[in-house]
């Protein structure tokens, strides 16, 4: 009977453990009153590391492996570029300008956002993931000093591929 007792209480325990899997809304953090935004997801992250990693080697057609044909990128100084040949080319001057030992950079931070259906087929906001991210890049000029250069990018990554990148720079002198 002992036995029994604790055979029955063991299998109440168990039971009543188990707990249903979530059928949860997923919750939003803002908006615009068409859609809502949300946390993306890992995807758009990996495909980010993976452009950030390419970008920092100079590796050039890996760059444009992760760049859709038809994709709008937008540098901070209003330079313009469609698909990863453009953008490339525009990196590759950047590079001659500033000097391979200038052109380095530490990723302060990344987060991926997506958002709720907008119900327009014509439009693709809201696919995929918006990965926005922030560099520091600290360069000694000798007429300036120390100038320390914070850069803000939007990436719209849809199926592996960046549709859409901006950037945003802000410069200070130390």
């Amino acid at each position: 009977m002992k036995n029994f007792i604790y055979t029955l209480f063991g299998l109440i325990i168990l039971t009543a453990c188990e707990t249903a899997p979530c059928e949860c809304e997923v919750p939003s953090n803002g908006g615009n009153g068409i859609v809502e935004i949300k946390m993306g997801s890992q995807n758009g992250l990996v495909v980010f590391d993976a452009i950030d990693k390419a970008w920092a080697a100079l590796d050039y057609e890996a760059v444009k492996s992760y760049i859709a044909d038809d994709a709008e990128m937008r540098f901070a100084d209003g330079k313009f570029a469609v698909g990863g040949e453009e953008f490339v080319s525009m990196i590759q001057q950047e590079v001659e300008e500033w000097g391979e030992a200038e052109y380095v950079w530490t990723t302060d931070y990344k987060f991926s956002l997506a958002t709720t259906s907008d119900n327009d087929d014509s439009t693709n906001v809201d696919e995929g993931d918006w990965v926005n991210a922030q560099f520091t890049q600290e360069l000694e000029s000798p007429v300036d000093g120390n100038i320390r250069n914070v850069y803000y990018e939007f990436y719209h990554i849809v199926d592996g591929k960046v549709v859409s990148w901006s950037q945003f720079k802000r410069g200070e002198k130390e």
